[in-house]
């Protein structure tokens, strides 16, 4: 009797301490993560070897503790239910440690605090212009700024002269100034009051014109993004923290979506620490403040009510996802066939309802977009080497890239129409590849650009996408000498489809 006693008491402290075992090796993951991530808010991220090289590696770093998290995570059945919450708990804390990324580095502990707290409220730009070698924030904070003070965004480019007396200018105004081009709230703050009154009563909006990325363009963020920078505006004007806060509470509802969805299609809901801890994602959101975050809300929300059979609160999500950017548009006949003829009417009307209140920007409404779609090119792969080979053909070889390129992506979501079954697997399959499909072949492959496809190869698990997450780091060699070299391209590239095949070939096996 004693020596079953024992037995089983010797039984439960192994189990114990293989259980113990893993969970310390993740937390011990989380905590080394976090002295990189701290280390990263002391990186001074201007342009040139050192600091480029610094992030490379202290991102290499992530990687590898991410990675390592993620295969303990997926081996360690036993652990799962805790490992939920560390996983959690890691994903809030790498996100709030970053939220701090951009105050000057040198600051102390307590400078960073008080730059914090001086940014909330509009005392001062606490900023540097690059947030981790990224500032398109600025851009938020201003489209935001303009459409609270009754302006739309749309129809003015940041540097219009229209737009002088919000951008903290010293305009004078008689009583017989026209303003027929503004709307009339502007109209009226500009023409009698004050140039505080006209700017929330701050003085830092002209610092933050002068930090807008092109800002001769109209913005390119469609209505969906213009919500959450205004709402981000009404709690904190000219606040790049409250900016960034908001959009990593969309990640974070996105992520929820996403945990949802895997258990509902009966996979390991801890396989959300692959997204949940992928550094590029913490890096691009919490880190440099990129709006697509909205995106990551809307498409896992729109991916979990149409798994869940809640179609037409699917199809009114995944009209959100469109009016948060327009890439999930080539999702349309996957979600149409699952939804209905009839219920996929809801998806244009979402859309025409959130354009409604800037329809007055009339042709200017697309013009920001168009521009960047027709001119713009960066970290391309596919894209540029077919524009290299249409230069022997033509003269206009970037448009016949992008005819090309088109041509592909359309044949490729035909493709996966033609052959789906309707299977909810099949529903995440087939959008990830689309959407990966969509950026790979595109002109401009920006980093934070694969949040559109993680949460869905996470679901699908493609896990080439998890891979190119750390691959496409290569693209910010271009802050070194504000330069684009094609070896870089082919590496990246050569890796990305070396990749595929072997993934391909693993799983013809």
């Amino acid at each position: 009797m004693s020596e079953s006693v024992e037995k089983s008491t010797e039984k439960t402290e192994e189990s114990s301490f293989s259980r113990l075992l893993p969970l310390t090796g993740l937390a011990g993951l989380l905590i080394s993560s976090e002295v990189v991530y701290l280390a990263l808010l002391q990186l001074d991220a201007i342009n040139g070897w050192q600091p480029v090289l610094t992030f490379w590696i202290e991102m290499a770093a992530l990687f590898v503790f991410y990675f390592l998290a993620a295969v303990l995570v997926a081996r360690c059945e036993s652990i799962k239910k805790f490992a939920l919450w560390l996983i959690i708990f890691g994903a809030v804390l790498f996100r709030v440690t970053l939220l701090p990324a951009g105050i000057p580095f040198e600051y102390s502990p307590s400078e960073k605090l008080e730059a914090v707290r001086s940014d909330v409220l509009g005392k001062e730009v606490a900023y540097d212009r690059f947030l981790l070698f990224d500032n398109d924030v600025w851009r938020y904070v201003w489209d935001g700024h303009v459409t609270a003070n009754g302006v739309n965004p749309y129809r003015y480019a940041p540097t219009d002269p229209h737009l002088d007396v919000f951008g903290g200018e010293s305009v004078e105004f008689d009583e017989t100034d026209e303003f027929d081009e503004l709307s009339d709230e502007a109209s009226s703050n500009a023409a009698g009051e004050s140039r505080n009154e006209a700017t929330d009563g701050l003085d830092i909006w002209r610092d933050i014109r002068d930090n807008v990325n092109h800002a001769d363009v109209t913005t390119i963020y469609p209505p969906l993004a213009q919500f959450v920078f205004w709402l981000a505006h009404a709690i904190a004007p000219g606040s790049i923290f409250v900016m960034k806060a908001f959009l990593v509470l969309c990640e974070l509802i996105g992520i929820l979506f996403l945990a949802l969805t895997l258990r509902r299609l009966g996979l390991a809901v801890t396989s959300v620490i692959l997204y949940a801890w992928n550094p590029l994602m913490i890096k691009v959101f919490a880190g440099s403040g990129h709006a697509d975050a909205i995106l990551v809300a809307a498409i896992c929300a729109a991916v979990y009510f149409i798994v869940c059979g809640w179609k037409s609160i699917g199809a009114a999500a995944f009209g959100l996802a469109i009016l948060a950017k327009l890439s999930p548009v080539i999702l349309v006949p996957f979600v149409v066939r699952r939804v209905g003829w009839r219920r996929s009417l809801i998806v244009p009307g979402v859309v025409l309802i959130g354009y409604l209140p800037f329809i007055d920007a009339g042709q200017n409404l697309f013009s920001g977009f168009l521009k960047f779609a027709r001119e713009w090119q960066f970290n391309a792969g596919p894209f540029a080497l077919i524009r290299w080979l249409s230069e022997f053909v033509t003269d206009d070889s970037a448009s016949m890239a992008r005819m090309i390129c088109g041509v592909l992506i359309f044949a490729i979501v035909a493709f996966l129409a033609w052959r789906d079954d309707l299977s909810d697997g099949y529903f995440v399959s087939s959008s990830a590849i689309a959407l990966g499909a969509a950026i790979i072949l595109s002109p401009t492959v920006m980093p934070w650009y694969l949040s559109w496809v993680l949460p869905l190869a996470v679901m699908a698990r493609q896990f080439v996408w998890v891979y190119f997450t750390a691959i496409v780091l290569a693209a910010f060699h271009i802050m070194i000498d504000l330069n684009e070299y094609a070896y870089v391209l082919w590496l990246e590239y050569s890796l990305f489809f070396a990749l595929v095949g072997l993934g391909h070939r693993f799983a013809r096996r």
